[in-house]
């Protein structure tokens, strides 16, 4: 329910400037009757007024002894309006401590006090309360229509904090019909009256609340910019208790984006709660921090936290959240591996729902130490709780189906007459209202005909709620009945689920043994299949090892064995023509050009065959080294474009590593010795699994379709080839040469 601050406006509890009025306009009202006095009236005030505060702090109890003491005062001393506020606020607490009771009678009584005295505030008061009482029961279209007469009379032409109250139920109302835009329209009409009258206090509420809307909405960005802006206006009221709620509300926010964040505002909650001093804020606050911890894997802290939830519960003697919060702290202790201490509490929790008579949280503990057990493969304990989980779920379907008919029984025989009555006494009051509205009509006091329209009009709507009240009653009697027929057959099934269950427990050894048998056995074959795993391994690398040597070795040969030779012809020949100088030198620079290649050559079978150079990282220094040297001593500018110095995750094999290199160097050697260019671009990329090299220059480019065997382009074609990768070389005479080479890594 939304926060309820009527009274404490109306009754002139609200500590602002509306204070000094609202007050002297109470007991002048209260003071126009000859049978108490002034002193009488400030004593009912004061009455109402220590409700209010006790109410405000969450002292229920209190509050209500206070509410009952100004009803019997107001009703010794015949004071009618008093005794209307009186009743009124007697059903707002008891709505506040979620009572179960019938409260239309209180709601009755201020309505009819407040038709004889002709009060249209007290009849708009009693129909909002009215509706609020309507919308915690549920009943949404008629707590709409009690909010909308409550318009009607008083708060539809007023731009006041008890219009803004009004316009904020009906928000709350729309809310919890799942209509939300109608619902962000009635809190921004709220919001609006609040900042015109400087309401510091309903305005950071419905701004809180204007918060959730939008979160609900999924516009995340307006719901945190809310509950931000809910929380600066609490802090410069010093509104401690709703800033922890602000605070918790934006921890919720966090929840579903940043436990972190989350869990920091929380505590900024639990701060806040903490000074204001009030303990069921402190215990909410405690528990969510529990949650957040646990969410968080923070075992420790979240015991931590719940165990300060349990020591304030034990000092206000909240039994049965004791229970729980006792149930809870059991099962983070059983995550904790401390089985003494989960076993402590899970023994205070059983003796508090014993002294509770609890069946639910019973209920819930026998299922919880179930599930505990079964995980821990404990099948005994877990099966002997689970029994009285059932047990329990059982009787209380039962024990609720029973009462549940037997109130609705006697609700419905007991409205159903008094609702005969009120029927009769409501006859009577129309028609003397319609006598006393001829007389004003005659009298041609049209203020008065409109109030007493007003009047009929709410008798007539008053009656109305209550034939539909009484029909809904018996429609939910006829509907619980069936229910109950319902829940014998659910009864039945549950037996038959529960002799399945004993079933599966007792053959849960059998198979927890054939389970183990067929681990055995899979780790067994797993073994097996992973030494034929090695072995093959093993097979292939000896593979890749033999082809390696065949590549060198062909290598070796047909290369370096050819130059070689060569080399050993050009030194003859250089030998032979030593008195002819210049063709000797010329034999020798050939000599000399041939080691060198064979020294390159050598060079590259060593790198290639080094798994130190397996990243890519090292190839392309390689390929930016060669291509740097080669270009510059011919005085060609250039470009390279290589990818950054990062961790590149491909693993290129490596005869991929070796076609890759070679046809690079080949395309750089043909761009030095054949194209005659001033300048050339360089780049490599990686994109996904595939490496792509582009080489261009601004040479004299040739016709791809003349290419000879000679210049290097067939070998670097057969390699692309042999790997399945692309390669194209696009060239024209006089527009230069561009090789590119697609090369997939897998």
């Amino acid at each position: 329910m939304t926060i309820r601050v009527f009274y404490k406006i109306s009754l002139g509890l609200a500590k602002n400037s509306l204070l000094g009025t609202v007050t002297l306009l109470l007991l002048t009202l209260f003071a126009r009757s000859q049978h108490y006095t002034r002193l009488d009236s400030a004593h009912l005030y004061s009455l109402l007024a220590q409700a209010d505060e006790a109410s405000i702090t969450g002292s229920l109890d209190s509050a209500l002894q206070f509410a009952q003491a100004a009803l019997k005062l107001s009703k010794d001393k015949k004071m009618a309006r008093g005794e209307g506020f009186a009743r009124l606020k007697i059903a707002d607490i008891l709505i506040e401590q979620e009572s179960t009771n019938d409260l239309a009678h209180y709601f009755t009584d201020a309505n009819r006090i407040a038709a004889s005295l002709g009060d249209t505030t007290l009849l708009a008061l009693t129909a909002y309360h009215h509706g609020e009482w309507l919308m915690y029961k549920d009943q949404l279209a008629e707590a709409e229509q009690m909010f909308n007469i409550a318009l009607s009379l008083k708060y539809g032409r007023e731009e006041t904090s008890q219009a803004a109250l009004v316009f904020n139920d009906l928000g709350y109302l729309s809310g919890l019909k799942d209509d939300l835009e109608k619902q962000v329209y009635w809190y921004l009409k709220a919001v609006r009256i609040y900042e015109q009258s400087a309401d510091a206090y309903g305005l950071a509420s419905t701004t809180s609340s204007l918060s959730a809307v939008y979160a609900k909405l999924g516009d995340m960005q307006k719901a945190f910019e809310f509950a931000r802006k809910a929380i600066t206006m609490r802090q410069h009221s010093g509104d401690t208790k709703g800033l922890a709620n602000s605070y918790e509300n934006l921890s919720r926010l966090y929840w579903g984006v940043s436990l972190d964040s989350a869990a920091r505002y929380q505590q900024l909650a639990m701060q806040q709660a903490e000074k204001s001093g009030i303990k069921s804020l402190m215990i909410r606050s405690y528990d969510n921090l529990s949650v957040l911890n646990d969410m968080q894997r923070n075992k420790s802290d979240a015991l931590l936290y719940i165990k300060k939830s349990i020591e304030l519960c034990r000092e206000i003697n909240d039994k049965a959240g004791l229970a729980g919060k006792c149930r809870w702290a059991a099962l983070l202790c059983a995550d904790l591996k401390d089985t003494i201490a989960m076993e402590a509490y899970y023994r205070e929790s059983y003796e508090l729902s014993i002294q509770l008579k609890n069946k639910t949280l019973l209920r819930d503990l026998h299922g919880t130490k179930a599930a505990y057990y079964n995980r821990i493969h404990d099948y005994k304990n877990a099966y002997d709780n689970l029994k009285k989980y059932y047990s329990y779920r059982d009787s209380i379907v039962s024990d609720e189906t029973a009462t549940n008919i037997a109130e609705l029984q006697t609700r419905y025989e007991t409205e159903k007459k008094d609702n005969e009555i009120s029927r009769l006494t409501t006859s009577q009051q129309i028609k003397q209202l319609e006598i006393e509205k001829q007389k004003a009509i005659i009298a041609g006091n049209k203020l008065e005909v409109k109030q007493r329209e007003n009047e009929i009009n709410l008798l007539s709507q008053q009656q109305e709620l209550r034939d539909s009240r009484i029909r809904q009653q018996r429609e939910e009697l006829e509907k619980q009945m069936l229910i109950a027929g319902n829940n014998q057959k659910a009864l039945l099934l549950a037996a038959a689920e529960r002799t399945m269950n004993e079933k599966e427990l007792a053959n849960q050894k059998l198979i927890r043994n054939l389970v183990i048998g067929a681990m055995l056995l899979l780790i067994a074959l797993a073994l097996v299949l992973f030494n034929r795993y090695q072995l093959k391994k093993k097979l292939q690398q000896q593979q890749v090892l033999e082809k390696m040597r065949i590549n060198i070795a062909s290598d070796l040969h047909d290369d370096i064995g050819a130059s070689l030779s060569n080399i050993n012809i050009l030194n003859e020949l250089a030998r032979r023509n030593e008195t002819n100088q210049p063709k000797s030198r010329e034999y020798l620079a050939r000599a000399g050009e041939d080691i060198q290649a064979i020294s390159e050559r050598l060079s590259d079978i060593v790198w290639n065959i080094n798994p130190r150079y397996d990243d890519l990282q090292n190839l392309f220094i390689r390929m930016k080294r060669y291509a740097a040297d080669m270009m510059d001593g011919k005085d060609i500018q250039y470009e390279m474009n290589f990818p950054a110095e990062d961790p590149i995750l491909i693993c290129l094999p490596m005869e991929k590593r070796r076609d890759f290199f070679l046809i690079f160097k080949e395309a750089v050697n043909n761009l030095v010795k054949h194209s005659q260019a001033s300048t050339a671009r360089l780049s490599v990329e990686v994109e996904g699994k595939t490496l792509c090299i582009e080489i261009a220059d601004n040479g004299v480019g040739f016709v791809p379709a003349h290419i000879t065997k000679g210049n290097g382009v067939h070998n670097m074609q057969q390699r692309a080839a042999a790997g399945n990768d692309f390669l194209r070389i696009i060239s024209a005479p006089g527009k230069g040469t561009t090789v590119t080479l697609e090369m997939h890594t897998t």
